[in-house]
């Protein structure tokens, strides 16, 4: 049995919550009785079919046997599989997750500072690439 969590959740989480709460429910041990896999969610509404395809899939295993099986599940429809531990993928979507909020939050900033200058912030941007 494979047990995938798909979304974002704090780092540790997999290893401190999930899998301990799922053993004890279970009388069943993670890496031995059941495989249980961290897969940080990379899906934009409106692209889902094609995104998950064609989308490098991270795919984190609480342990080396979990990641494998998990990989072998996500090459059967993924173009990309990279396979890590689950603290890291969880890591890598909090990551994920901060960049894109930066750089939104850089080009509101942006934006202020061109509408307090009177300056064309899509001039701006094209100017700078």
């Amino acid at each position: 049995m494979l047990i995938v969590l798909s979304s974002t959740i704090p780092p540790g989480a997999m290893q401190n919550a999930v899998k301990p709460k799922l053993e004890s429910l279970s009388d069943l041990k993670a890496e031995i009785d059941f495989y249980l896999e961290y897969v940080p969610e990379r899906i934009s509404p409106g692209n889902a079919i094609k995104e998950f395809v064609e989308s490098p899939r991270l795919v984190g295993g609480i342990g080396p046997n979990s990641t494998k099986i998990a990989a072998e599940l996500f090459r059967t429809v993924c173009k990309t599989v990279i396979e890590t531990d689950a603290v890291t993928a969880e890591v890598a979507k909090l990551a994920e997750n901060t960049f894109r909020d930066v750089n939104i939050a850089f080009a509101n900033q942006l934006a202020l500072i061109c509408e307090q200058r009177g300056v064309d912030a899509t001039e701006v941007v094209e100017l700078t690439l």
